[in-house]
This record gives structure tokens, C-alpha cells and sequence, in this order.
């Protein structure tokens, strides 16, 4: 679904009074400071979802040289796995840029960051648990807490929360480790 078709539904449960004629694929939107809001409340939660909720994985090859691996190329939010070409876990921690690893060459598991996204761009929900709907409660509860209205927040922030529960949506498995406990 595309972040217009999205705020749109958002404009109606929220009846944030945003003009129909925004919700068409050329229009005057992004000139609103609502809109803008909206949009950036948009990408923060799917960051957060992301993040949170972590089901986009990917897995490329990963080579270390001098104790360093290379990440930054990748849209990279946090390890899955690191195995070596046995299958076997590899010890790593986590630097700027990269990985401390002994050199070897590796498949990396990782959870993947979201692209943002734009008024007209298609929104990829991190599981397909997560509907329109249950994305537009987030987007509410980011929205007027932006706004500073966190009554209204908190009212959409429940729903939303209620709305993952109800759909089965579990938070990742995947935790950080604790601190000193890396290596």
C-alpha cells in the first residue's frame, strides 16, 4: 500500500481534516506541514517495526581481512548469524562500519533496514501481519505525539499495540547481547 492510501486511512479514523484532494498521486500534499509530518511519523515507525519486529532478513557472503569485516555497503540494522563455510557460529562484535572477526571468509544473517519512503511510494511492512490499518494506528500515535497531543497518542499507541497483539505479531527474538558479553 502506498503511504498516500495510508495517511489517507489515517485521516479518516483520526478525522485529521486533511483535504480529499491531497490523496490523489499529483497534488499540493507535501506543501502541508501535517502531510510532512505525517509522512516522516510514516517512516520512523516502519524503522521502528524494523527494528522491533525484525522479519526482513537477508544473507550475503562476508569477508574479513586484518580482524575487520566490511558493512557498511549493506542496509544493515543488526546480526542475525555470522557461520563460517563449516555452518559453525563465529564469535564477532560489533565496531563502526563493520565487524570485529577473525579473518575468514563468512555468511552474514542480518535484519535489514527499511528504505524511507516518499508521499507516492509503496510501504513494505516488515511482516504481513502487520495491515494497513494496524501501520495507520502507529502512524497516529507517532503523529500526535509529535504534535505534543499525547492523549490522543496514547489512545493510538494502545490500539496499535492491542491491534500487533491481536494479529500475533511477536517482537524479535533477536536481543543484543549484554554489554561485555560480545566476545
Amino acid at each position: 500500500m502506498k503511504v498516500l492510501e495510508i495517511l489517507k486511512l489515517c485521516n479518516g479514523m483520526a478525522d485529521l481534516q486533511l483535504p480529499e484532494r491531497y490523496f490523489a498521486e499529483q497534488s499540493d500534499a507535501l506543501a502541508d506541514e501535517r502531510i510532512t509530518k505525517l509522512v516522516y511519523c510514516c517512516n520512523s515507525l516502519l524503522e521502528q517495526l524494523y527494528c522491533d519486529y525484525a522479519t526482513a532478513l537477508k544473507k550475503c557472503t562476508l569477508v574479513a581481512t586484518d580482524g575487520f569485516a566490511d558493512t557498511s555497503g549493506l542496509d544493515f540494522n543488526r546480526v542475525v548469524s555470522l557461520v563460517d563455510s563449516n555452518g559453525n557460529n563465529v564469535r564477532y562484535r560489533y565496531t563502526k562500519g563493520g565487524l570485529s572477526v577473525a579473518d575468514g571468509t563468512y555468511t552474514l544473517t542480518y535484519a535489514s533496514l527499511p528504505q524511507r519512503v516518499g508521499w507516492t511510494e509503496e510501504v513494505e511492512m516488515p511482516s504481513p501481519r502487520i495491515t494497513p490499518r494496524i501501520f495507520a494506528y502507529g502512524c497516529l500515535a507517532e503523529y500526535f505525539f509529535s504534535v505534543g497531543d499525547v492523549g490522543q497518542s496514547s489512545l493510538w499507541n494502545d490500539k496499535f499495540l492491542n491491534a500487533l497483539k491481536t494479529a500475533n505479531v511477536k517482537k524479535s527474538a533477536m536481543t543484543m547481547p549484554p554489554v561485555g558479553r560480545w566476545l
